[in-house]
């Protein structure tokens, strides 16, 4: 396998389906996920960051995502403090394009319900995000 060069191809294989994935999982979560939503793109690994809006907490998005069978981290499982963030991890390393979509349009939908949750609780300007604040100040 190795001497063959076959673990070379494999390498660039499996890389390429990953940046395949991982440019799926940032358009998804762009079309699914609430406004003011932010998604890094790693320079190393398959899992992209995702900043939510202010308001949502990142464990109890977790744990819906996980009640409808999706597994994602919350950013508190990276957090020093262990302080919930208004953030996930997600990885793509195990589900393929259409069920990623499919997923990540679950997480989308519980996100958006979080986040009318939290501008009903807070008000719209508490629950306002950077760019949203950006527009409103022009």
């Amino acid at each position: 396998f190795i001497s063959r060069g076959e673990y070379d191809r494999h390498l660039v294989r499996t890389r390429t389906r990953l940046r395949t994935r991982l440019a799926a999982a940032q358009r998804a979560v762009r079309e699914h996920f609430p406004v003011g939503t932010a998604c890094d793109r790693p320079s190393g690994g398959w899992a992209l960051w995702v900043r939510l809006p202010q308001g949502i907490s990142g464990r109890a998005l977790a744990a819906s995502a996980r009640d409808k069978g999706v597994l994602v981290s919350p950013g508190s499982d990276f957090s020093p403090d262990a302080s919930d963030l208004p953030a996930l991890r997600i990885s793509v390393a195990r589900e393929t394009g259409p069920d990623l979509e499919k997923a990540l349009a679950l997480v989308g939908a519980a996100a958006r319900s979080l986040h009318r949750l939290a501008v009903r609780r807070n008000g719209p300007g508490k629950a306002r995000t950077g760019r949203e604040e950006a527009l409103i100040q022009i």
